[in-house]
């Protein structure tokens, strides 16, 4: 899972991904998937607001240039949300977890690591520049990222 902390402006997947080969598949959370592999072009600008879910076949290393993005907040939706964290510098996840008491249940990353309320053995401490994370909420609400 991705997120930039960068604005390119209004660019295509296709000048972000298509010198990538490893890049298999990408994924919006409104599920439309960009694959120059299986010549699928749903996603047609790259949004710095959203988190995308990246398949490569082997690591790959995607930069952007543009201004940096610093997000303030984030809207979550009730269920599971995939966020992106366009911060410039990390963050605390138990400060973003405890800006909206009982809210936020779970955040996970896609290295298995979590941060469950009320756990007392968190593996997820720290939001990332560049990444993106799944969110649980019990309800809709704003959250407010910390510095």
């Amino acid at each position: 899972m991705v997120g930039f902390h960068v604005d390119p402006g209004n660019v295509s997947p296709d000048s972000i991904l298509g010198q990538h080969t490893a890049v298999a598949l990408v994924k919006n959370p409104q599920d439309e998937v960009y694959s120059t592999r299986y010549d699928i072009r749903e996603i047609t600008v790259w949004d710095p607001a959203l988190a995308y879910r990246v398949l490569a076949d082997d690591p790959a290393e995607i930069v952007l240039v543009g201004r940096p993005l610093n997000m303030q907040w984030v809207e979550l939706e009730p269920g599971w949300n995939l966020v992106p964290y366009a911060r410039t510098k990390p963050g605390s996840v138990q400060a973003f977890v405890e800006a909206v008491p009982g809210v936020v249940r779970r955040v996970e990353d896609d290295a298995g690591r979590l941060f469950e309320t009320g756990a007392q053995n968190n593996t997820l401490i720290t939001f990332e520049p560049g990444r993106a994370y799944r969110v649980y909420a019990s309800t809709a609400a704003r959250v407010t990222f910390s510095d």
